[in-house]
């Protein structure tokens, strides 16, 4: 305990020390804050090049090294697994260096993340004791700078310090500490030209026409950091083409000057570094040329970084880095954040409506490596979370303040254990590669503990009670500290979120609402109470900006008049109340001024207010304090879940209840409900069959292999048009091949009817209905890949492909009565006719968005306003060539495909699954009708019961599999989890099941029933790790292992009625090869499945 009373005492002196001689007290001190000004006063000198590049720093002492007491593990790029974190100098001395930003333009929140990150790393290692040299660059003269600088009429250096300034201020605001050294390219020619000398001594760079240029066929390890191969370049990537190269992946090391472009003097001419080789020389004279840890944005792996080591090393041998780090990307609408996509949300923009600290927190939410999907809800949750934590925080200093403690006593035990529990998460999570997520909701318990301390007592001693919120603020405040989120002030920072969200009309999460409105009519109300339909007061009142404050049953009173202070001090006359009626509202409304009227609403009326477009401006108005643009999705997808809608008409702000209540709701949702409602129509037309076959068997004289026959005659065509449907998916879009997939197999299932005396006729429609179901997994693979953020994306999958088990679950339901009163060709023809109304309707969708929303494309070309990207085609696009299908063809990387043992592992997985499933679909109505002696009706309803429970499972395995992953538990991990638990259970129960054993048959039907519907795991585990492994290609990876999976269908199913008819045991035909192959599938996942980005999958676009 005394070591760690030292570490939290000793912390920010720690986290604020520099290797730099020059840094005073009084500096480090302004450093825990970060304004603008006191971070430019950290500057740090360049430090001549040595050998040594930790000469000016302190050594770690002994004793600091003995204390820690973790490992710290770090996942490294080139190795492709976490390392535990070993330091190059033995006294515990880091050498780091970070890629810098390009300053043309104002900083984004996708610089953000990645500086977030790895300062959040420099503050862990110097938490751990390890002295830390950090270098981050400036590239001050590059490309983009001087087109920019043209575009202004602007000098390019003052245009790169303008925004260098403007990016350091950013940085500031987030509380990122300054660096050792941030060193600017334009300050280091002359370490460029001799690093680029050394690398033409050693025969690795040759000059053509005062260009140099690295030569990558002298360089035979190149590619082993991004693993690709020399002609692995793809569209996007910063590779320059120039006929006078040698080598097309060859790289400028050295630019001849241009007209109107800076240049320096070199021994080949006039000219400027090129873009790659300024970190090598900038980090070479910094940290020497070999140090421990190399940073940047996963976008730079290739080329960036796999030139940096070919540089580094042509120029010394000996050069060496420990560990490369990447962090993951910042998408908006589900596309890389960057600024030459012109998709950005600059830093500035997000500060001016929430708390700086706010976005550092919402950044942090998830695992650096991960990708982060940017959403207003989200970084609403993060202000709430960071208030209500400022705000206990603010509570518990003041109540330490009021009365004097008694330091000798002990504290009481459960304190201690809340203390120490915190501390072994936050450590764990931390040194397991930076699980901020994991370490921010290790301080949710502790900050519950001090609630209930500071509101309830719980019958302590006040002074245990204040010496345990005293130990308990120490603690969080390290934990605060270490992850950048320490504010100066608590009571400042607390009473700053609400001030800033009040801005503008923000979620108040599943809250209920009530609204502010301005009340002519009666000038002296002090409140108005809402006691009838919103409909009867659209003409007398008229919504206006407010500010807001949260109130929930169990806020306490002293809370909610800071809170009402808080926000009628910044709008003295307007207030947003969440909640609903009851005495806590009455101290607010005493509150309130005179002249500021107070709407409420009922229970029974959700409410929901948005400035109309067409007003909302003037003095104090709502356009006046925040961008319309910043609204839209603060309020209405949220309102929208509810059934709420803003009514665009004479009055402005004016408030309706709409219908349906899917109205207001996100496309997003909208698309994955009508691609489930898709799959519920697509699983009825191929367990119709399951039912139909036995009477169709009698009246045709089919045996039980001819009946396999028929059916698996569906998997034919199924197996055929996988690898078409995820081209064409990747191609058309995902939307528009999944509607001629639904009209296909629906015509086809209405003609069954008509051909069903005909053999090869039957076979043909069957393999018609197969083709127009195959492509229909692929097109929907590729919807969610494009339009689902990862956090969302097992319950995505879960309600598209859960779609299959409802739609079994009611064919199994409907068919039989059909056919016993309508006979078995009705069938056939009412769920066609379901398929060819399904398509109307979508239809009838697609054309409503595209014309209230003209921006909203899913699948298609460009990024809708709806935040969906899409696909590269447009889906509505009708002349495209067999050309471009083919050149589309090309582009994608077949043997790369088949390289990675995640996608092997994919294949044999879909493959095991599948034949567990296909056969028990295709034959347990005949098991149950002939084995167990149940009639058709009684069978088809036991035959509901696995699709049923599979529903109840998937709707709990979903949820689970996607909070794992919200609380930074590995991707990797979370699947294997579920993809063993749809494996390992179907086999035990099947194997508890076999007729063989004698069991009866309710314990029968029991156990198959468990065994299947666990098997529904799978939707959170497989089939989702082709969107984990790449989103670019998930469709066309779906189609390749869906094309094995379908094997089973059309080996399995005939197989299965082969050995029936030969051993007649449903032990050997049915259950022992699904046995076999459920095992074996779990041994081959756990062994090789991986939901890392493969190597093929990387976007390398450039921000």
């Amino acid at each position: 305990m005394a070591a760690a009373a030292r570490r939290a005492a000793g912390l920010l002196p720690v986290l604020l020390s520099s290797p730099s001689a020059a840094r005073t007290p009084l500096r480090r001190a302004l450093s825990l804050i970060c304004p603008h000004r006191s971070y430019r006063l950290l500057s740090h000198p360049a430090r001549p090049f040595s050998t040594s590049p930790f000469s000016a720093t302190a050594p770690a002492s002994n004793g600091a090294a003995a204390e820690r007491t973790r490992e710290l593990h770090l996942y490294n790029t080139k190795s492709r697994k976490k390392e535990r974190f070993r330091p190059r100098a033995p006294n515990g001395e880091v050498g780091m260096y970070v890629c810098g930003v390009t300053p043309y333009d104002d900083s984004h929140i996708g610089h953000a993340r990645a500086y977030v990150a790895f300062d959040v790393l420099y503050r862990y290692l110097r938490y751990l004791d390890y002295e830390v040299r950090y270098v981050r660059n400036f590239t001050d003269i590059d490309d983009k700078i001087i087109a920019r600088a043209n575009q202004l009429g602007e000098d390019p250096f003052s245009l790169s310090k303008r925004f260098s300034d403007d990016f350091l201020s950013d940085m500031a605001n987030l509380q990122c500490l300054p660096p050792s050294v941030e060193p600017r390219v334009s300050d280091h020619i002359d370490q460029i030209i001799n690093m680029i000398k050394q690398i033409l001594d050693n025969n690795c760079a040759y000059v053509v026409g005062g260009d140099v240029y690295f030569s990558v066929d002298n360089f035979p390890e190149y590619g082993e950091l991004s693993g690709r191969k020399l002609d692995d370049n793809r569209a996007g990537e910063r590779v320059a083409v120039d006929e006078r190269k040698r080598n097309p992946a060859d790289f400028a090391l050295w630019k001849a000057a241009k007209d109107g472009e800076p240049w320096w003097e070199s021994p080949w001419g006039p000219g400027r570094p090129g873009w790659h080789i300024e970190c090598s020389a900038m980090s070479a004279h910094y940290l020497g040329h070999s140090f421990d840890i190399h940073g940047g944005g996963e976008d730079l792996i290739f080329p960036h970084h796999e030139n940096e080591i070919a540089q580094s090393r042509a120029a010394c041998c000996d050069s060496s880095i420990n560990y490369w780090i990447h962090n993951g990307f910042v998408n908006v609408n589900s596309q890389k954040m960057s600024k030459s996509l012109g998709n950005f949300v600059t830093i500035r923009k997000v500060i001016e409506m929430y708390h700086p600290l706010a976005l550092r927190m919402f950044l942090l939410g998830t695992h650096y490596r991960s990708p982060i999907n940017y959403t207003i809800e989200q970084l609403n949750v993060a202000s709430d979370r960071l208030y209500y934590t400022y705000q206990t925080l603010r509570d518990c200093e003041e109540s330490c303040q009021q009365q004097h403690k008694n330091s000798g006593d002990s504290l009481p035990a459960d304190t201690l254990n809340y203390i120490q529990k915190l501390h072994d998460e936050f450590e764990t999570s931390m040194s397991d590669d930076l699980h901020t997520s994991v370490a921010l909701a290790a301080i949710s318990e502790p900050l519950k503990v001090m609630n209930d301390l500071l509101h309830t007592r719980k019958g302590k001693k006040q002074e245990k009670r204040l010496e345990s919120l005293a130990a308990l603020e120490e603690k969080i405040r390290v934990v605060l500290s270490v992850l950048g989120l320490l504010p100066s002030s608590y009571h400042e920072a607390a009473a700053a979120c609400p001030r800033l969200a009040s801005r503008g009309i923000t979620t108040c999460g599943p809250w209920l609402y009530g609204a502010v409105a301005h009340v002519p009519r009666q000038p002296h109300a002090r409140a108005v109470v809402l006691s009838s339909p919103p409909r009867k007061l659209r003409k007398e009142f008229q919504a206006q900006p407010v500010a807001r404050a949260h109130v929930t049953r169990n806020t306490a009173p002293v809370a909610r008049r800071d809170m009402a202070a808080s926000a009628l001090q910044h709008e003295p006359h307007l207030l947003l109340l969440a909640g609903s009626g009851g005495r806590r509202h009455r101290p607010l409304l005493r509150m309130l001024p005179p002249r500021a009227p107070f709407l409420h609403r009922r229970r029974r009326w959700p409410l929901a207010v948005r400035v109309s477009s067409g007003d909302g401006g003037g003095a104090g108005g709502f356009a006046s304090a925040v961008e319309k643009s910043s609204v839209p999705g603060a309020v209405g997808e949220d309102e929208g879940a509810r059934g709420v809608e803003e009514l665009e008409g004479e009055v402005a702000g004016a408030l309706e209840l709409r219908w349906p209540p899917w109205e207001g709701l996100p496309e997003r949702y909208k698309l994955i409900g009508a691609t489930s409602l898709a799959f519920v129509i697509c699983n009825m037309d191929k367990v119709n069959l399951s039912v139909a076959i036995i009477p169709m068997s009698h009246q045709y004289g089919w045996n039980s292999s001819t009946a396999g026959l028929v059916q698996s005659s569906f998997f034919w065509g199924y197996a055929l048009s996988q690898l078409p449907g995820g081209s064409l998916a990747k191609l058309f879009g995902g939307r528009k091949v999944l509607e001629v997939g639904v009209v296909t197999w629906s015509l086809a299932t209405a003609l069954i009817p008509a051909v069903a005396g005909f053999m090869p006729g039957l076979v043909l429609s069957r393999i018609l209905v197969g083709i127009g179901e195959g492509v229909s997994p692929s097109a929907a693979t590729d919807l969610i890949a494009r339009s689902i953020p990862l956090q969302e994306r097992s319950r995505a999958v879960a309600v598209v492909f859960g779609g299959l088990s409802f739609g079994s679950v009611l064919g199994l339901l409907f068919a039989p009565p059909i056919i016993q009163n309508l006979g078995w060709e009705s069938v056939f023809y009412i769920f066609g006719l379901l398929g060819i109304i399904w398509c109307i309707g979508f239809e009838s969708l697609k054309g409503k968005q595209l014309g209230s929303n003209k921006g909203l494309n899913l699948g298609q070309s460009s990024t809708g306003s709806n935040g969906l990207a899409s696909s590269a085609v447009s889906s509505e696009s009708s002349d495209l060539s067999l050309e471009d299908l083919q050149n589309s063809l090309k582009d994608v990387p077949w043997g790369a495909f088949f390289k990675s043992k995640a996608v092997w592992a994919m294949i044999y997985a879909h493959f095991c699954g599948s034949w567990g499933h296909y056969t028990c679909l295709s034959w347990l109505p005949t098991f149950f009708s002939e084995e167990l002696n149940l009639n058709l009706t009684e069978a088809a309803w036991v035959s509901v019961l696995p699709p049923l429970g599979s529903i109840v499972i998937t709707s709990i395995a979903a949820p689970f599999a996607d909070n794992l992953i919200a609380n930074g538990v590995d991707t990797t991990k979370v699947r294997k989890i579920c993809q063993t638990i749809a494996f390992v259970s179907p086999a035990i129960f099947m194997m508890l099941s076999s007729v063989d054993l004698g069991l009866p048959p309710w314990e029968t039907v029991a156990f198959l029933t468990s065994g299947l519907a666990l098997s529904s795991f799978a939707f959170s585990g497989l089939y989702c790790t082709h969107q984990d492994i790449s989103r670019e290609y998930a469709s066309i990876l779906l189609g390749i292992t869906n094309t094995v999976g379908a094997v089973p269908g059309i080996v399995g199913v005939p197989l299965t009625g082969y050995l029936l008819d030969s051993t007649h045991s449903w032990s050997i035909s049915l259950f022992a090869p699904s046995v076999f192959f459920y095992l074996t599938g779990t041994a081959v996942w756990l062994a090789f499945a991986s939901s890392e980005p493969q190597d093929f999958s990387r976007s390398k676009s450039e921000s």
